[in-house]
């Protein structure tokens, strides 16, 4: 076993409340015994982007001097909106709404996979679909990461590369394609002008 060095991980827990297939998966900090994951979490993607409110979770050995540094902080978020948030979970109308919305985002997700299973061939393989708000499509050797987005741009869609994800890059040829803002005729519209230009 490897020395203990005397520090801490962090987990940022991007739409971990939007997962559709299995078991929630638990988070590190949940299985943390030893106390040395500091939790983040946003409400961007639940509620709504403009609330700019996130969260953090510590250990209960850093508390004490978190508050030292925070009192020195100056907030950015209003006062009133995170009593009205804090009020909103308490009174378990948040639990209400990720409910609604996983409802909605599974449909939109459905509606994604079977555009895509409609209108591309095979060799077009899904990744990651079990959670979230995107998928990542796996692309044959002939496109290129670059080649995809700019055929994608050329028809007004805008699709994300996996390439800035990984330290040392990867021999697949992976994109990263968002359905949370869509609607099911806009995801089915758009995946046929993909296909279109990517097949």
């Amino acid at each position: 076993m490897g020395k203990f060095n005397d520090a801490y991980i962090i987990e940022d827990d991007y739409d971990s409340e939007f997962r559709y297939k299995g078991l929630p998966i638990p988070s590190l900090a949940k299985m943390d015994q030893l106390k040395r994951v500091i939790y983040f979490g946003t409400f961007s993607k639940t509620l709504l982007p403009s609330l700019r409110i996130s969260y953090m979770i510590l250990p209960k050995s850093l508390i004490a001097s978190f508050n030292v540094f925070n009192h020195e902080q100056k907030s950015v978020v209003s006062r009133v909106e995170q009593l009205v948030l804090a009020d909103f979970i308490a009174q378990g109308q948040f639990d209400k709404h990720l409910a609604k919305m996983r409802t909605v985002y599974r449909k939109k997700q459905q509606a994604l996979l079977t555009a895509i299973s409609t209108h591309f061939s095979e060799e077009f393989q899904i990744i990651g679909e079990k959670s979230g708000l995107h998928i990542v499509m796996k692309l044959p050797n002939r496109l290129s990461e670059k080649n995809a987005i700019q055929l994608a741009q050329k028809i007004g869609i805008l699709v994300y590369p996996c390439s800035t994800s990984y330290q040392h890059g990867t021999e697949d040829t992976l994109i990263i394609l968002g359905y949370g803002g869509l609607t099911l005729q806009q995801i089915d519209e758009g995946i046929a002008l993909l296909a279109s230009v990517w097949q």
